[in-house]
């Protein structure tokens, strides 16, 4: 694996995936085998790439390739059966079978259950273009027909702004970014 990074933000990765062995470990009832997603980091010309899975209509990310292309951390805690993936600051945890996840200190409703199966936790697309957006402060935007997720890093926001009022008009003479 390569990551690249020069701002802080997810760098172009190559993972290398065995479609077939993980087709084979995947368990349950799915509607689709497992297939592969390309990711793409804004302006960077390298991708990632992840295997997905269709099950009961809503199509799922494996969490651990997701860790890898974001650069995150991941725990699983078999005494609470929670698994915690960590971005820059921010903490999401979620429960398998559970629609919501724990986003720092507030809840996220995600598109559908984490899943376990085949010995992986696997996230539903919703989670990419909401949760994980959010974490990532990034828009996430993913085309199914194209099977390419973009990855657009998101600027400063105005947070405050001060006016000093002057004749001929108003002027900016301080802000802040958050």
């Amino acid at each position: 694996m390569h990551r690249a990074s020069s701002r802080g933000r997810p760098g172009a990765v190559t993972l290398t995936l065995g479609a077939v062995m993980a087709m084979c470990l995947v368990v349950g009832t799915h509607d689709a085998p497992a297939a592969e997603v390309r990711f793409a980091f804004g302006d960077d010309d390298g991708t990632a790439r992840v295997e997905t899975l269709r099950e009961n209509g809503v199509t799922y990310f494996r969490l651990a390739d997701i860790t890898t292309v974001v650069a995150g951390v991941r725990h699983y805690n078999p005494a609470t059966g929670k698994v915690t993936l960590v971005v820059g600051s921010h903490r999401i945890s979620m429960t398998p079978g559970s629609r919501f996840a724990a986003f720092d200190r507030s809840t996220e409703n995600l598109s559908g259950p984490l899943l376990y199966r085949g010995g992986a936790f696997w996230v539903p697309a919703g989670f990419l273009t909401r949760v994980l957006a959010r974490a990532l402060n990034a828009s996430v935007e993913w085309s199914r027909a194209d099977g390419l997720v973009s990855i657009i890093e998101l600027g400063p926001v105005v947070s405050s702004v001060v006016v000093e009022e002057q004749p001929g008009g108003d002027t900016v003479v301080a802000f802040s970014l958050s």
